[in-house]
């Protein structure tokens, strides 16, 4: 199906939608990241308030402390490695994207980043947050 296909003209990794930035902790692959008080970047949690509305992007690199981390912003991923369930994909916990939204159980609030248009494409957009509690 044709509607389930990330539209590649509509994807340009080679405009500023990818952001470099320098780590003062260890940072995972494809991971969700806010840029804490200091600018560095650290994983974006669902169950912290003040994380809501502040992702930036998903990691694209892994990157130690010291070292410069790629920081995909909204646009289009396409990776092997990726195995996610086709579908809406929300901030989780630790910064793990999670198919199933969050519910008021521990998660402070609910924000819809992208749709896996496949196990391994992501397209990117990140939508207001809404609080749970």
């Amino acid at each position: 199906d044709s509607n389930s296909k990330i539209d590649k003209r509509y994807v340009d990794d080679n405009v500023s939608n990818v952001i470099d930035k320098v780590c003062n902790k260890n940072i995972s692959i494809h991971r969700l990241v806010v840029l804490d008080d200091d600018g560095y970047p650290e994983y974006a949690d669902n169950t912290l308030r003040e994380h809501a509305n502040r992702v930036v992007g998903i990691s694209t690199t892994s990157a130690l402390a010291g070292e410069t981390l790629r920081i995909q912003h909204p646009g289009g991923i396409t990776d092997p490695s990726l195995n996610f369930t086709v579908g809406p994909l929300f901030v989780g916990v630790n910064g793990f994207l999670t198919s199933p939204p969050p519910d008021d159980t521990s998660a402070t609030f609910s924000q819809l980043i992208g749709i896996a248009t496949s196990p391994t494409e992501l397209t990117m957009n990140l939508l207001t947050a809404y609080f749970l509690k």
